[in-house]
């Protein structure tokens, strides 16, 4: 992943429900789900290809905060893409979103229902293995 932002936003929600209004999101389009950790509350997504655009990744984690829970987000360029002056501006942009729109699932504004799914992860070779570690599996 290059020129990877992060931010993170504090909900009034539990943990669980943020992460299912992440997933829920996760599942609609133009994302593409990778993974899903459902028991550290993580998951992985691409935005795909676009005309403008050589698509991001999308890092998720939800956790246990005092006011609630806290969703944080990773977002970069794919390692196959070129590389763009303007990348970390438009990974920023793409997180706050990305936040918004969860914020705005978890306020009852915007539908985005999920389908509950065993944790898993889609690697680039097409195989679908456990996703049970803190990292995302590689081989």
């Amino acid at each position: 992943m290059h020129a990877p932002k992060y931010q993170d936003r504090t909900v009034q929600a539990t943990p669980q429900s943020a992460f299912d209004a992440v997933l829920g999101l996760a599942q609609a389009k133009p994302y593409e789900l990778r993974g899903v950790n459902n028991e550290l509350h993580r998951l992985l997504f691409l935005r795909g290809k676009t005309a403008l655009s050589w698509g991001t990744i999308h890092l998720v984690e939800v956790t246990p905060d005092a006011a609630g829970a806290k969703i944080a987000v990773t977002v970069g360029g794919r390692d196959d893409a070129p590389k763009a002056l303007m990348d970390g501006w438009k990974h920023s942009k793409a997180a706050t979103k990305l936040l918004d729109a969860a914020e705005s699932v978890l306020a009852g504004s915007v539908p985005a229902p999920h389908t509950p799914m065993e944790s898993h992860a889609l690697l680039d070779d097409g195989r679908t293995v456990p996703w049970t570690g803190p990292d995302f599996p590689t081989a």
